[in-house]
């Protein structure tokens, strides 16, 4: 059937032929020949097209003068093949231009045949974009290159936002053709390919099955198909079967499946249900419509494709050239004496009519059947693509992708606003994903098989609420709990995709911890970790080698100090309002005044004289009785009463001061800080404490403190401990805390310690990934969405708990002591007054002292003094107390308070042969092709024949001599196959050494595969020679990619983060790039711009392209070429500027072996390169042989590339001896017909055999130990070397097992310590003799600026504020963000030029909210916004935010009131209720006492039972105001009530005091306490204006009526003090940041009294992907630990009130205090004092009342006046006297009118 249908094919085509013909008379006759897999159904299409084109366009034409002929040659579906049909059309038919050939791989050779033989290969099909780097003006592509759909695919990826892919391609040129540019438009998107699956064009199912197997167990889910539609559908039948093509995955097909979908059978396509595909756009039109139509007629049974569309184009286009071109000079010129034997390729000669054609072809335009058709450097380009989804066994049209628009709909359709962020369905149609989903998949998942997340996590001793790691007892499995691990699962749901993990704890075998987190940080650079979740914080030193997420906990350093009650209520406690010195001042004081009055008074006042005990005590009692201004004695004296007077006021003073000093002390002081500030510990050389495995001990030794005073400890408890013992005892003054630990420990130890400092300020706790991690991104993005709800404050109060009953909740009030200070009075406070009472006394005394000596004239004055002054006027003033003019001083107890609140010769080349040893030898021959007459392969032929000879002397007994025939290359693709051919040809050549280049091999190894001759080569390095996939094929050398891993240890050892590519426009210069693109890829290291050089580039060329690289950012270059070249450019380099400091150039090996054979003046221009240099080990043997080489070859540098072709044919000698000699033959093919060169080579039977043993072969060579693994040499080691002067310098080496090492013998570095490039490499001598590192990256002078955005704010300008320039109207920026954001630019490892634009309108106001803002960084608006932008989750989405500048979060400030109760009880609440009881029952044991001491001497303490009952009563409380009518005589008694009186003046100050206290602490209590309180209420709240709270408070459940916007401070002041009830507001909600302003301005008014919202702080903005973000942040973490970070704050964050604290130091004016009750405990020596004087007092009356009495009754006797007592001396009142007691009756029924008296002399 099949020879049936090819038969009517052919009969058809030739059917079109002659019809053509019959129209040909007069004609011209051009042959163009057709080069076609001639038997395959897309070869039928397209010589069924090209005739309908041909007959259509001589039809429409007639007046044409040429008629084409085709010339078909049948390519066998081959390379070869094809190479052999385009010899055959060009040598037998002279064909003027070639159409074809199908394929990419084919195409290649053909492209260097037309080139050669100046005729153009026209190609409807061959996509592959490396056929440009041919860069042959003879190829033309009437087609689209493949890399042209990239940009369609990219922008599928970006819209759903997936962030990982996978490339699945054919293992060939064709497969491999597309991806350097796949990968950049990936890279420009963010977005890694983190694997290759890459399958063999004759790949069985099996090993289909085996990648996809593969596939199936990596966490990618998103798979990029490229290959030929046939393998795609075996492929996707695998995929189906295999589970592939369930829910969850993507598949994404490029065009040349999806163009080809019409020859792939119903089974296949139904296995590829739901992908999506790129499928080539034919534009509908009458022409193509007709074309269908017919071809529908006349072919029912053959499916009509694009390529045949572009082979009827093609041959239009090529029949119109060459009518343009005219029928001149169509003969080709012979280049080669014909009279000797040469090959077909070397008689090929050139086409006289190629140039003028190919000037023609390059012109041509028309409208063909598939579009426009216009060659643009030789090739068609489009401009739009269809995007299909493929349901059941069709496919459906969802969109196109435009150069214009982008993703559309339709094509008329308009690109999707800009003001709104739009979805995927606003760009494409409904599509049904695999497994018929609905749903959008995720594009990642880890699959169950699969490989776990290996996340580390730490293992603690202490703070266990954070991380803690135990065994089940069960299972012994690990089991990890805390508020970290909460955290991080929270986050991993909140993720979009899912993600399996294990916990592997960072310990020991015995369980101890493993080491410190910088330890446990290490080992995710290591590699040893994927990750590490814990208590770990983000510090900019270890961000240099792992990623951090955002932070999912605010922290900083604390430090934690003792308190110390100063008030220290104890039995001293009331002694502390007043310091020693005036307390014994004011004793001292108490005596003077009281004897200066006795002395005045004592000679004419009664109560001042009496027996002598008697007027002691009066002293006595006077002095302290004037303490309550209630002394019984009157004074009469003008100078007495002014001593008084004068005393009197000081006393006042001193008491009330007492009263306000312990009030404030009660208050102010409750629990003080022992030490106040970081800098008085240094001061003191105090010992301080740090958590053991923390990051701060390093903190601390850089702060200065020595390593002795530092103690460690692990748990909370040990930290107490060490607290209370105290620096003296062994113990430490204060310990450092980070903030999470200080808020655990304060929870638990509140009442005893408190933070008094933030001396070092960090960003927080992160998770650490891999640097580069795709996980980095998402993670955070997650953070934030979990850090905005309430899932985050759960879980805070879930392990943040407190865990004593009397401490406050650590989440909302982490410090429960703020800090407060009293001062102590001292007697500098008094001295003045003291001063004034002493000047009375001693002019008092003075005066009297004189009068007195006066009038007594000196004579006996103790006599005189003792006799009454009976000249005194006083005598005549009424002395009776009795009198009603007798007043009671009236005791003023006014308590008032104060409270303060406190933040590298040419030679010829001889061949000598050892024929001498060849006697009875079998001779093998063997070809060598190479480059003859060049350096390079003088060396490698002389290294060939010295293998040779050393080999064949050294085993005389083999019985195989090889016999070497060279094949001159001459330095081409075409002269390295007719050398090939030659040789296989003409010598018979069992295997072939050479050839010098990869693209030279490339065809020899299709030779070789096709003959079976195997082809060794030592110098083609081209990794792409791989994927040819020929076991003919041996690499007796490294490939290129080998040295990638050192390349990239280079990089991230230096932390460059941006590298440009220089290398060589042909296969060997891409080669490498898959490889090194995939390498930087794992490193985070972008490829932002490619610089490609063509081989035969002028200096013009050259200088074009480094200016180009000259004005680009990336300073670091990475040369791939060959030494020729590489001298060339770097001459350039040097003239241009470009080796000057700051450059950074990097070469691979392809350039660093050949260093020593090129000239001083290139290696001069090198100078401070470093360069990977293939490392060959010292050897006794390489010694002797470069001994015999420079006495040799003395003009002749031996390169590395001698000593692998040294070996290789060491090697083959040993295979072929090994192979023994049977079957050394060829097998001939028909020579009865005329074949070409390629097809008379014949199979060699040899061949096989030789190649099983080569497979097998291993010794001990010249460069090393020589094994080919899978047919090639692998490195194991490589030599970093520096350029210095004329020469290189060792300074390292890269080994696979321990990265770069400075010495082969050194160990590798120890995994405790971060280590630094010096550990690594010796000292590097940089471009430009520059010795520091270069930085990598720079913004040139005449290079692009950065656009950054600001925000145009109309209030809180101290963090943004945008103005114009009075002169230039230039805007001027300035700020806290734009002072923070320079200073961060600052700390960049390289410069940055920006210009800063305002978001504003063109008047000059605010362009929209922050939202808008962020949203012109996703459009491209700006490059960056800097201000005042808060990090949110829904904003993370379309940008990206660098780690937080500032601390932030939403807080609620509410107005402040006075919130004291003055209820029923109030005055009950100072004193305890055991202190009230005792200080009743003292009142009632004083009065007794007092009553039975006076009771027999006194008559007031007499009288009838009641009286002296109620007497009793009424004494004993009448002291608590100082005031008892009743005199007291005895000294017992006086000196008991003195002591009362003292004890009762202290309580009732205390009381004071405490009721002040009490008073004063609950001053301020704010008016709403929280959110859920407004919104049961329904009060109306205050929001800014642009800021996002707006949609935070609308969520919570506000209306939008009771929402109310303001703008600035003043603005928001306003309406709090109006109210909600007056259309103002009764709560606001501002971001801390704003708070700390407002509070600075209106501390005394409002408060915050909640963080309702919590969100992450403000950052700068990015695009997502910017290669800024990482840099930028880990330069924020520089400047926030250093003191840069606290200088800007306190510099913007100022008050603007001066009552105000800092709100840098103090955010919130109002702390909460508390104030504490009085208690027995206080004055508990006081009451024992009163007691032991009772039982004193008592106890002497008693004693001495039963001795007087003994034998009487003692009652009764009790009850008679004590007629002895020296009581009785005392001159009394004489009503007193006289006063007889009261009649039973009398107490009982008193008179009115005494009723009436003795009220008035109780009030």
């Amino acid at each position: 059937m099949r020879n049936e249908k090819l038969f009517g094919v052919l009969l058809v085509f030739f059917f079109c032929f002659e019809i053509s013909r019959g129209q040909n008379n007069g004609k011209t006759l051009v042959n163009v020949g057709l080069v076609t897999d001639v038997g395959t159904s897309h070869s039928e299409v397209a010589m069924l097209c090209i005739n309908m084109s041909l007959a259509d366009f001589y039809s429409s034409r007639p007046q044409f003068q040429t008629r084409l002929v085709v010339n078909v040659g049948d390519s066998k579906s081959d390379v070869v093949g094809a190479a052999t049909a385009a010899l055959e059309l060009i040598k037998n038919k002279q064909v003027k231009a070639i159409l074809g050939p199908r394929t990419s791989m084919q195409a290649h050779f053909l492209i260097e045949i037309g080139q050669k033989s100046h005729v153009p290969v026209v190609s409807y099909s061959a996509t592959s974009p490396f056929l440009n780097s041919l860069r042959s003006p003879y190829f033309f592509r009437a087609t689209y290159e493949d890399s042209s759909q990239v940009e369609a695919i990219k922008a599928i990826i970006k819209l759903f936002g997936w962030r990982e892919v996978v490339p699945v391609y054919i293992d060939n040129t064709f497969g491999e053709g597309i991806m350097p540019r796949l990968t950049d438009a990936l890279q420009d998107i963010n977005v890694r390919i983190p694997h290759r699956s890459v399958i063999a064009l004759n790949a069985t199912d099996h090993e289909i099955s085996v990648e996809l197997l593969k596939m199936m167990t990596m966490p990618t889910r998103v798979f990029i198909v490229h290959m030929s539609s046939s393998l795609a559908s075996r492929f996707f039948i695998k995929a189906k079967e295999i589970g592939l093509m369930k829910a969850g995955y993507v598949w994404i097909l490029t065009n040349v499946v999806i163009d080809g979908l019409r020859s792939i059978n119903e089974t296949a396509i139904e296995a590829m249900e739901g992908v999506l595909g790129i499928k080539t756009y034919i534009r509908k039109s009458k022409d193509l419509d007709k074309f269908r139509s017919r071809w529908r007629k006349i072919f029912p049974r053959l499916e009509l494709n694009v390529y045949g569309l572009w082979a009827y184009d093609a041959t239009t286009a090529l029949a119109m050239a060459i009518e343009e071109a005219g029928i001149n000079n169509m003969t080709f010129s012979h280049v080669v004496d014909t009279g000797r034997n040469v090959s077909d390729l070397e008689a090929l000669g050139l086409s006289q009519f190629g140039p003028k054609l190919l000037e023609t072809l390059s012109t041509v335009q028309f409208k063909g059947l598939a579009g426009d058709f216009h060659f643009i450097s030789r090739q068609l380009e489009p401009s739009v693509f269809e995007i299909i989804n493929m349901i059941g066994t069709g496919e459906k049209s969802i969109g196109f992708w435009t150069e214009g628009n982008g993703l559309v709909k339709k094509l008329d359709q308009q690109p999707s606003s800009m003001s709104t962020l739009s979805t995927w369905k606003d760009h494409l149609k409904y599509i049904t994903w695999p497994g018929e989903a609905d749903s959008v998949p995720k594009g990642w998942e880890i699959p169950t098989n699969g490989k776990k997340l290996r996340i580390g996590v730490p293992k603690r001793i202490g703070f266990t609420d954070l991380v803690k790691v135990t065994r089940d007892p069960i299972t012994n499995s690990t089991v990890v709990t805390g508020f970290c691990i909460d955290f991080f699962k929270a986050v991993i749901q909140a993720m979009p995709y899912d993600i399996s993990y294990e916990f592997i704890p960072f310990e020991k075998p015995d369980g101890k911890p493993a080491g410190n987190h910088n330890d446990l940080v290490q080992q995710v650079y290591l590699g040893r970790y994927d990750a590490v979740v814990g208590d770990t914080t983000i510090l900019a030193n270890r961000s240099s080698y792992v990623d951090f997420t955002l932070p999912f906990i605010k922290s900083g350093v604390g430090m934690i100090v003792p308190m110390k009650d100063q008030v220290k209520r104890d039995k001293f406690s009331f002694l502390k309002p007043l310091s020693i010195e005036l307390w014994l001042t004011s004793l001292v004081f108490f005596f003077l005044v009281s004897i200066s009055v006795w002395t005045l008074e004592h000679r004419v006042n009664p109560d001042f004289r009496g027996p002598a005990n008697y007027q002691a005590s009066t002293i006595f009692w006077f002095a302290f009785s004037t303490m309550v201004f209630a002394p019984r004695e009157r004074v009469f004296s003008f100078w007495a009463r002014a001593l008084v007077v004068t005393w009197y006021f000081l006393v006042l003073v001193l008491t009330q001061s007492y009263t306000a000093s312990l009030a404030s002390l009660l208050t102010s002081q409750q629990l003080h800080p022992t030490i106040t500030s970081m800098s008085s510990l240094l001061h003191k050389g105090e010992t301080i404490g740090y958590q053991r495995t923390s990051f701060i001990l390093g903190k601390l030794n850089e702060t200065g403190f020595p390593q002795s005073s530092l103690v460690p400890f692990d748990t909370a408890e040990e930290c107490d401990e060490l607290l209370k013992k105290g620096s003296k005892k062994g113990g430490i003054s204060a310990a450092f805390l980070g903030l999470p630990y200080s808020r655990l420990f304060l929870g638990q130890y509140c009442n005893t310690y408190k933070m008094v400092e933030e001396p070092f300020n960090v960003d927080g706790f992160g998770f650490v990934f891999p640097i580069g991690s795709p996980l980095v991104a998402d993670v955070s993005r997650a953070i934030l969405q979990v850090a905005e709800s309430p899932k985050a404050m759960e879980l805070e109060h879930a392990w943040f708990k407190k865990k004593e009953q009397s401490c406050p909740d650590p989440v909302t009030n982490p410090d429960s002591n703020p800090t407060v200070t009293a001062i102590q009075l001292g007697l500098g406070s008094f001295w003045f007054l003291f001063l004034v009472v002493f000047v009375v006394c001693v002019l008092a005394l003075g005066k009297f002292t004189f009068c007195f000596l006066w009038k007594t004239k000196g004579n006996d004055l103790w006599k005189e003094f003792q006799e009454r002054d009976t000249d005194s006027y006083i005598n005549h003033v009424e002395k009776c107390p009795c009198s009603s003019s007798r007043q009671m001083p009236e005791n003023s107890n006014n308590a008032t308070n104060q409270t303060d609140n406190g933040n590298e010769l040419r030679v010829r080349n001889k061949v000598e042969v050892s024929r001498g040893q060849n006697n009875g030898r079998t001779k093998v021959n063997i070809g060598v092709v190479t480059d003859v007459g060049t350096s390079y392969s003088d060396v490698a032929m002389l290294c060939i024949n010295m293998s040779l000879a050393d080999f064949y002397s050294s085993r005389p007994q083999f019985q195989t001599r090889l016999v070497v025939n060279v094949g001159d290359s001459k330095e081409d693709v075409i002269g390295a196959a007719s050398a090939a051919i030659e040789l296989i040809k003409n010598k018979k050549v069992e295997a072939i050494l050479g050839p010098w280049t990869s693209m030279q091999a490339h065809f020899l190894v299709e030779i070789g595969q096709k003959s079976r001759v195997p082809i060794i080569s030592y110098s083609a390095t081209s990794p792409f020679l791989t994927s040819l996939r020929s076991p003919y094929f041996l690499r007796a050398t490294y490939e290129d990619s080998s040295q990638v891993n050192a390349v990239k240890a280079i990089i991230k050892l230096f932390g460059w983060r941006e590298v440009v590519p220089v290398y060589v426009d042909n296969t060997f210069g891409e080669g490498i790039m898959p490889r090194l693109t995939d390498a930087l890829q794992e490193i985070n290291v972008r490829i932002p711009y490619r610089s490609v050089i063509a081989l035969n580039a002028t200096d013009q060329d050259i200088s074009v392209e480094l200016l180009k690289m000259m004005t680009m950012p990336t300073r670091v270059f990475i040369v791939h070429m060959y030494s020729s070249l590489a001298s060339r450019v770097f001459l350039k380099a040097k003239e241009i500027g470009l080796m000057k400091p700051g450059y950074v150039w990097i070469l691979t090996n392809s350039v660093t072996d050949d260093l020593a054979t090129m000239n001083e003046t290139d290696v001069e221009a090198m100078e401070g390169v470093l360069g990977v240099k293939t490392y060959i080990q010292k050897s006794i043997e390489l010694d002797k042989f470069r001994s015999r080489w420079r006495k040799s070859f003395p003009q002749i540098e031996l390169s590395v590339y001698g000593l692998w072709a040294y070996d290789a044919t060491t090697a083959l000698a040993i295979a072929v001896e090994e192979a023994g000699i049977d079957n050394m033959t060829f097998s001939n093919v028909d020579l009865g017909r005329d074949v070409s060169e390629l097809e008379v080579l014949g199979l060699s039977q040899y061949g096989p055999m030789l190649l099983q043993t080569l497979s097998t072969i291993q010794f001990k060579g010249l460069a090393g130990d020589f094994r080919f693994v899978n047919r090639q040499l692998q490195p194991s080691v490589f030599e970093i070397v520096n350029v210095i002067g004329t020469r290189e310098r060792s300074i390292g080496f890269w080994t696979e097992e321990n990265g770069l090492v400075k010495k082969l013998d050194q160990e590798p570095r120890s995994i405790g310590t971060l280590s630094t490039w010096q550990d690594h490499l010796k000292l590097i001598i940089w471009p430009g003799e520059a010795n520091s590192v270069p930085k990598g990256w720079e913004i040139p002078t005449n290079g692009r600026r950065l656009r950054i955005g600001v925000p145009k704010r109309t209030g809180y300008t101290d963090l943004v504020k945008v103005t114009r320039d009075p002169i230039t109207n230039s805007p001027v920026v300035t700020g806290f963000c734009i002072d923070f954001f320079e200073a961060v630019i600052r700390a960049m490892p390289y410069d940055i030029s920006y210009d800063f634009i305002p978001f504003e309108t063109p008047d000059g106001k605010p362009a929209g909210d922050h939202n808008a803002l962020v949203y012109q960084v996703y459009l491209g608006k700006y490059d960056a916004v800097v201000g005042d932008t808060t990090m949110l989750a829904n904003r993370s989405s379309y940008v990206d935010f660098t780690f937080p500048f500032i601390k932030s979060g939403v807080g609620l400030i509410v107005p402040v009131e006075d919130q004291v109760k003055r209820d029923s009880i109030s005055f009950l609440k100072p004193l305890t209720w055991k202190l009230w009881m005792t200080s009743f029952l003292f009142f009632f044991l004083i009065g007794f006492t007092v009553w039975a001491v006076e009771h027999r001497v006194n008559p007031d303490f007499r009288g009838p039972r009641r009286y002296q009952a109620s007497t009793i009563f009424w004494f004993a409380f009448s002291t608590m105001v100082f005031a008892p009518r009743e005199r007291v005589f005895s000294f017992g008694a006086r000196l008991l009530v003195i002591t009362w009186y003292f004890i009762v003046l202290l309580l009732t100050q205390s009381y004071t005091a405490s009721l002040a206290s009490l008073l004063t602490s609950r001053q301020l209590d704010p008016t709403i306490t929280s959110m859920r309180s407004l919104l049961e209420k329904g009060e109306n709240v205050g929001y800014p204006r642009t800021s996002f709270i707006f949609g935070k408070l609308k969520e919570a459940g506000f209306t939008r009526s009771s929402l109310i916007p303001f703008d600035s401070a003043e603005d928001c002041d306003k309406l709090l003090r109006k109210g909600s009830e007056k259309g103002g507001v009764a709560a606001a909600f501002l971001e801390v940041p704003y708070m700390k302003l407002f509070l600075g301005q209106y501390c005394n008014a409002y408060q915050m009294v909640e963080e309702p919202f919590s969100v992450d702080g403000f950052g700068f903005v990015f695009p997502i992907g910017s290669p800024l973000v990482a840099d930028v942040s880990r330069a924020i973490l520089k400047v926030a630990e250093s003191p840069k970070g606290k200088e800007l704050e306190l510099a913007w964050f100022r008050k603007k009130e001066e009552t105000c604290p800092n709100p840098v130091t103090t955010a919130d004016p109002n702390p909460s205090i508390s104030s504490r009750q009085l208690g027995v405990d206080s004055f508990w020596v006081l009451f024992l004092i009163a007691f032991l004087m009772c039982v004193f007092t008592l106890g002497k009356f008693g004693f001495f009342f039963v001795k007087d009495n003994q034998g009487n009754s003692l009652w009764q006797e009790f009850h008679e006046p004590d007629e002895i007592s020296y009581i009785n001396n005392v001159e009394k009142c004489p009503c007193s006297l006289n006063q007889e007691a009261p009649a039973a009756e009398d107490v009982v029924n008193p008179p009115a009118d005494d009723i009436h008296q003795d009220t008035r002399e109780q009030l």
